[in-house]
C-alpha cells in the first residue's frame, strides 16, 4: 500500500488533479520517512515526487524548491554527487528553478547533470533523455532556438530508438521538437 500511494499520487498529478496529488504524495513522503528514514532511496524518490507535485501550484513553489534542495542534498550524502539518482534529482530541481524564473541556475544544473549522466549511464538511459529534454527547454527559454532544436532532435531520435514511439519520454521530446522547429523558422 505504501508504494501504491505514490503511484496514485503520480497518476493524479499527470491527470492535472494537483490537490489530490499533493495530498497523497505528502502522506506517502511522511510515511516513507517514518518507515525507512530520510536517506533511504524510496524516501528520496517520495521526497522528489512530492516536490514535483508542489511545483505545479504557484503558491507552493517555495516549498517545492526547499523540498527538492533537501532531497538533492540527501541524495549527495547517501549516494555521492555523481550517482545517477542524485543527478536525476538535480534535473528535477532544475525544473523547479525554471518555473521559479531562475533560468540561468536551471540551465547550469541541467548542463552539469546531462553531461554527468551521459558519462555514467550513457545517452540512451531514461535519466539522460529526461536531462536532455530539460536542457533543450532551458535553451528555448533562454532564446537559443537553434540549440534547443538541435538538442530536441537528438532527444527525440534517442528516445524513439530506445524507448519506443509511444513512450512518454518520446512524446515529450516530440512536443519540444515541434515547438523548437517553429521557433527556428
Amino acid at each position: 500500500i505504501l508504494l501504491a500511494r505514490r503511484t496514485f499520487g503520480l497518476a493524479y498529478r499527470r491527470l492535472g488533479q494537483i490537490a489530490q496529488a499533493i495530498e497523497l504524495l505528502r502522506a506517502h513522503y511522511l510515511e516513507c520517512v517514518e518507515a525507512f528514514g530520510a536517506a533511504h532511496h524510496i524516501t528520496l524518490a517520495a521526497t522528489m515526487s512530492y516536490a514535483n507535485a508542489l511545483r505545479e501550484r504557484r503558491a507552493e513553489r517555495g516549498e517545492a524548491y526547499s523540498t527538492a534542495v533537501e532531497a538533492v542534498a540527501t541524495y549527495e550524502r547517501a549516494f555521492g554527487s555523481g550517482h545517477p539518482l542524485t543527478l536525476a534529482a538535480q534535473v528535477n530541481q532544475a525544473v523547479i528553478l525554471r518555473v521559479n524564473q531562475e533560468i540561468h541556475r536551471a540551465l547550469r544544473a541541467d548542463e552539469t547533470a546531462y553531461q554527468a549522466l551521459r558519462e555514467t549511464v550513457g545517452p540512451e538511459h531514461p535519466f539522460t533523455i529526461a536531462a536532455m529534454i530539460n536542457l533543450a527547454t532551458d535553451r528555448a527559454v533562454m532564446d537559443d532556438a537553434t540549440g534547443a532544436r538541435d538538442l530536441s532532435e537528438q532527444a527525440y531520435r534517442i528516445a524513439r530508438q530506445s524507448r519506443g514511439p509511444q513512450h512518454s519520454d518520446t512524446l515529450a521530446a516530440a512536443a519540444n521538437l515541434n515547438m523548437d522547429r517553429i521557433a527556428v523558422r
